[in-house]
């Protein structure tokens, strides 16, 4: 759900650009991505700017590539800040030799969105090929930590009884594998929230609940949640909407927007090598950003 009160988002920040530079990349096919870093990165490198533009002028009119999507990198070469616009281009091809995809899911785990997103889109992906991903789940959301006190209060969107269910999910993460952690978090999601779900969850997931109750008395709950809301609040940009899907490090509107509805189609996008279930359905490579 959206943030009631949006911030600003930093125009022109090195992150932005980046993500924009990936953003391109994403759209060219693999002869237009040749050029592109065997030519264009070969002439920045050599700080011959003229050549580069032009060069990437030809790939906006004869490969149709949506002038917007290199507006950034045009820009960077126009400033002369050509190291810039090779480190983009060195972001996008180490990504794509990563041999698993980085994942990060920042959700609450009673916002019906997370909810949706979590029993409709990331089990059963992740049934499928959660072998192939680096995830890493971040409950937070739009909560607010404050230890003024000397001890850390927590406000949660969904009251009080999120606060406690992010503190569970945020022990159960830590201690226990990524695969058990999804279908912990999935049993737990899909059902009304209460203590006994949670206990039953972890019996059916064999999840010691003991570790989970000894987690939150130590306090040891309270560090994980304020660390996951530090994660949430360096996140460029700034989350406004809760669940937030960010792939390789990069926030991208159009693969958040799609994820949500067909999160096992923009894995398959960007998987290099890609699991049997791509092939199968037939995936189209071409999401239009």
């Amino acid at each position: 759900m959206k943030r009631q009160e949006h911030m600003a988002l930093a125009s022109a920040s090195v992150e932005s650009i980046t993500m924009s530079s990936y953003v391109l990349s994403l759209r060219l096919g693999r002869k237009i991505r040749n050029v592109l870093f065997s030519e264009v990165v070969k002439l920045v490198i050599m700080s011959s700017k003229a050549t580069a533009l032009h060069k990437y002028k030809q790939l906006i009119i004869y490969h149709f590539i949506p002038v917007r999507h290199v507006l950034f990198l045009i820009t960077l070469i126009s400033l002369n800040r050509l190291p810039v616009a090779v480190f983009d281009c060195c972001v996008f091809i180490k990504l794509m030799l990563a041999k698993k995809l980085p994942v990060t899911l920042y959700y609450e785990s009673l916002c019906p969105d997370s909810v949706r997103f979590v029993t409709k889109q990331l089990h059963p992906t992740f049934k499928d090929a959660g072998k192939y991903l680096d995830l890493d789940l971040v409950p937070f959301g739009f909560a607010t930590a404050d230890n003024s006190s000397g001890h850390w209060e927590f406000i949660c969107q969904h009251g009080a009884v999120e606060c406690y269910n992010n503190k569970v999910h945020s022990c159960v993460i830590a201690h226990n594998s990524i695969a058990a952690s999804v279908e912990f978090i999935y049993c737990a999601m899909k059902s009304k929230p209460s203590n006994e779900t949670l206990t039953l969850c972890a019996n059916l997931t064999n999840i010691s609940w003991e570790s989970i109750e000894s987690c939150l008395s130590s306090g040891e709950a309270d560090i994980l949640l304020v660390e996951n809301g530090r994660k949430t609040n360096m996140v460029i940009p700034s989350i406004s909407y809760i669940p937030t899907i960010i792939f390789n490090g990069i926030y991208n509107k159009a693969l958040q927007v799609e994820a949500e509805h067909n999160f096992l189609k923009v894995i398959c996008l960007l998987l290099k090598n890609k699991p049997d279930i791509c092939k199968y359905l037939g995936i189209i490579q071409n999401l239009i950003i």
